[in-house]
């Protein structure tokens, strides 16, 4: 691996994950706009609750997932360990080659990224995210994006279409936000959204099963962002082993010599 592109690798991958995820509360109003004779029409107030009562409890998550990451310069095929406690921080480990190149850490107001390929650090807080894609972060979103869960926009005005079956709710403040559901389930099958510079962001949940425990749970993951300025990238996120509620340690310490970086 290239060293000059090495942080440029690992932080691209990460900001993948984290960027498209706003807050999350119930909507203010409905208005059904479109219908193809497929499903019933239904309040934007009830698929919100659907949404809502399909999510993941829980307050430990544990997951293994082999990650293929590509943008205009590079096309990797890494694995990750992610884990999370509910509401106050994330681990992350992401290997190549069976060697782990990277560590991440994500508290409610900070990311840490550990590049073990270059024997740099860096430490932004959430804010950064909201510098660089022009839309809110939060870190309880961050974790919803990682397990798979729904996050809707606070405040926000929602209209609803039904297309191919499927439901589709759409607000347009404070950002362009698309959720698109499996008509019959309620299950959040797409994301999309769009900001002011015309960036978007694409994330699709696909393969549902239920895991050890019962949960049904979205396996894959297809994320695409599309900007005019840094131009395309796209992850696939494919969990081969999904935990709940096990309590695991998430051991992160700068190493003595290491580099701090932008």
């Amino acid at each position: 691996m290239n060293n000059k592109k090495g942080i440029k690798n690992w932080n691209g991958l990460i900001l993948i994950f984290l960027v498209g995820m706003l807050g999350m509360t119930s909507c203010k109003s409905t208005t059904a706009v479109q219908t193809d004779g497929s499903v019933q029409t239904k309040p934007a107030r009830f698929l919100l609750k659907k949404m809502e009562t399909n999510a993941l409890d829980f307050e430990w998550f544990n997951g293994k997932a082999k990650i293929k990451y590509v943008d205009m310069t590079q096309n990797r095929s890494i694995k990750a360990s992610i884990r999370i406690q509910k509401g106050k921080q994330i681990w992350m480990s992401f290997s190549l080659f069976g060697f782990e190149g990277a560590r991440v850490k994500i508290t409610p107001d900070s990311v840490f990224v550990i590049n073990r390929i270059n024997k740099e650090y860096t430490a932004k807080s959430l804010s950064y995210l909201e510098q660089q894609f022009k839309l809110p972060a939060s870190y309880p979103l961050v974790e919803a994006l990682l397990v798979g869960n729904p996050a809707t926009i606070k405040g926000s005005e929602y209209t609803v279409a039904i297309k191919n079956n499927q439901y589709l709710l759409n607000t347009k403040t404070p950002a362009d936000a698309t959720y698109i559901l499996n008509g019959l389930t309620y299950q959040l099958a797409r994301l999309i959204i769009k900001d002011e510079q015309q960036q978007k962001v694409d994330i699709e949940f696909k393969e549902y099963e239920a895991t050890e425990d019962g949960r049904q749970f979205s396996y894959l993951r297809d994320i695409i962002i599309s900007s005019p300025k840094r131009g395309n990238a796209s992850t696939s996120i494919n969990y081969t082993k999904v935990q709940f509620d096990v309590e695991k340690q998430m051991n992160f310490k700068i190493p003595n010599g290491y580099k701090v970086v932008d």
